[in-house]
């Protein structure tokens, strides 16, 4: 996981709360396919960016996704479901890494 170096720790800590950390490699977080999903799903809902999914199988890159690959804002969701779902379409047991960019409304 990477996080874009101006975010708020406070709103970066509601976006990862309750979902459980599968591996972490340095400053690099790795979920499980559930898990991303649920974080996904809070990018939706709170209008934060994901800017790029990469999929990893056993510490190799399997795939990765960017928004720029797909013509969209990192903040709309139709780039990041569709590629999350390109990226788990071969049913292996993948962990996800993801760069976010956390939408701060003060």
């Amino acid at each position: 996981m990477a996080i874009l170096p101006t975010e708020n720790s406070k709103l970066l800590n509601s976006l990862f709360a309750n979902i459980p950390i599968t591996k972490i490699d340095g400053d690099d977080i790795y979920f499980t396919e559930e898990n991303f999903k649920k974080i996904l799903d809070r990018c939706e809902q709170e209008g934060h960016g994901v800017f790029g999914i990469e999929a990893w199988i056993d510490d190799f890159m399997d795939l990765c996704e960017t928004c720029e690959a797909y013509n969209l804002s990192a903040n709309d969701p139709r780039w990041y479901r569709k590629a999350f779902d390109k990226l788990r379409l071969d049913g292996l047991n993948k962990l996800y890494f993801g760069t976010f960019g956390i939408n701060v409304i003060e």
